[in-house]
């Protein structure tokens, strides 16, 4: 018995389908269900898949997708261990030491996809099992991202890869099994053995959910069209880097704003044409094929941490991003519209901005003090207190040595340049008094003549 058969029979029984996935010459997937022993009776060349769950007929209709699969046969991982720089005996070597059956579960099977590495679990859940399977393949791949677990297929259940006994074409490599422990889990019993401080998330109905306006959607998909193109080309125009993904995602936002497949393939070939390392255009159309396809379900959305850890950014990179918002950016615009909010509250109330109070009360004090007021006149006058007048006397000092024939605007041009000094030297102030010894620039409260 062959590596394949064994492992359908021991796996699938005759009454299951299986969906078996194929490229023709123009790039595109050919698939068709069969059962284990008509799926035996073909022959497996190159590039050559199978789906790892079985599926259904549903309306006198079979086809792979997630509406129509039956059971749940194994939970996996893609390994693209050429994105690290180890190979996959080094990575293998690793994960039996240092993670299987620590934080993971041992694997039933661990194959060599001829790249990579597959590892299954083998688990044979109904269906409704879905969110546990769900949040059971999340907790791998975070267990398993530094060994370039693929981000593309952790909750994909209609996931397919290559058969055990075909060759892979990039690399010319046969797929074949490495290992088989022949254990079979349960979702239960990995989630209490190893994720003991996860439960699954009690469904709530969500009420009074924010309107977002149809044209704020359709800016947020421009900016990340340019944000995606800029990555490409600025960062990541080389192999290995995550192009087929950049580019699906720029076919998925294109199809977004203008709603035409036509345009947005011819878009896509465009810009990967512009890179000085192009992908094969078939390998285009069929990596980013499935952008259609999301298209037409109304879509999907991708949070900013899921697209960080799609795309496997950098901080660099999120930089060269503004549609990604960061803890910082976001903090950054929550203090912009709280500036707003506070101007527009002060206006409504018919008060003046702090800033612009402090300064009309430095001009009043500038004037009173150039005509040879004493303190307790301008204390007096301008109903401030002793502490007050004396903090301020330190920026009409300045003012005073630094023009000669004052007009308001250039009282305000320099005096903005103070307040900014004392702005930047307010940390080096702070260290002085707490060494008890007072700047340079202290002004003794009993100095008030004014040369």
């Amino acid at each position: 018995m062959d590596t394949l058969s064994k492992f359908l029979t021991i796996n699938y029984n005759s009454k299951d389908y299986i969906a078996r996935m194929q490229f023709d010459q123009d790039g595109k997937a050919c698939t068709y269900c069969y059962h284990p022993e008509a799926f035996l009776a073909i022959s497996n060349s190159e590039d050559c898949y199978m789906s790892v769950n079985t599926l259904q007929f549903v309306d006198q209709k079979i086809r792979r997708d997630q509406q129509h699969i039956r059971r749940l046969k194994f939970l996996y991982a893609d390994l693209d261990t050429y994105h690290t720089q180890f190979n996959n005996d080094q990575i293998l070597m690793n994960l039996e030491e240092n993670y299987f059956n620590r934080t993971i579960p041992t694997p039933t099977y661990v194959i060599s996809s001829g790249r990579g590495l597959y590892l299954l679990w083998r688990v044979d859940e109904h269906i409704k099992a879905l969110p546990r399977w769900k949040r059971v393949q999340k907790y791998l791949y975070e267990q398993l991202r530094e060994f370039g677990a693929d981000r593309c297929v952790v909750t994909d259940h209609a996931r397919v890869f290559r058969i055990p006994g075909s060759i892979n074409s990039k690399s010319g490599n046969k797929v074949k099994i490495i290992r088989n422990t022949g254990i079979t889990y349960t979702l239960y019993e990995i989630m209490q053995e190893f994720m003991p401080d996860q439960q699954l998330p009690e469904r709530t109905r969500a009420y009074n959910r924010r309107y977002i306006p149809f044209d704020q959607v359709s800016r947020l998909c421009q900016q990340r069209m340019r944000d995606l193109k800029m990555l490409l080309l600025k960062h990541r125009d080389r192999e290995d880097a995550y192009r087929e993904n950049i580019l699906f995602l720029y076919r998925y936002y294109h199809l977004c704003v203008h709603q035409s497949k036509e345009a947005a393939l011819v878009a896509v070939l465009k810009l990967n044409a512009e890179l000085d390392h192009p992908l094969d255009e078939i390998e285009v159309i069929r990596s980013t094929g499935s952008a259609e396809r999301y298209y037409d379900q109304d879509g999907f959305q991708i949070s900013n941490s899921t697209l960080i850890s799609f795309l496997s950014l950098t901080e660099s990179e999120i930089a060269d991003m503004p549609s990604i918002m960061t803890k910082q950016r976001m903090k950054e615009r929550r203090s912009m519209e709280n500036k707003r909010a506070y101007k527009r509250r002060v206006k409504e109330a018919g008060k003046q901005l702090k800033k612009t109070a402090v300064f009309n009360r430095h001009i009043a004090e500038y004037k009173m003090l150039s005509s040879g007021k004493t303190p307790a006149e301008i204390i007096n006058s301008l109903g401030i207190s002793r502490a007050t007048y004396y903090a301020d006397l330190q920026v009409v000092k300045q003012l005073l040595q630094s023009i000669k024939k004052p007009s308001i605007e250039k009282l305000q041009m320099t005096w903005l340049q103070i307040m900014k000094l004392q702005d930047m030297d307010q940390e080096e102030r702070l260290l002085a008094y707490r060494k008890d010894k007072p700047p340079d620039d202290f002004v003794n409260r009993k100095d008030v003549i004014i040369s």
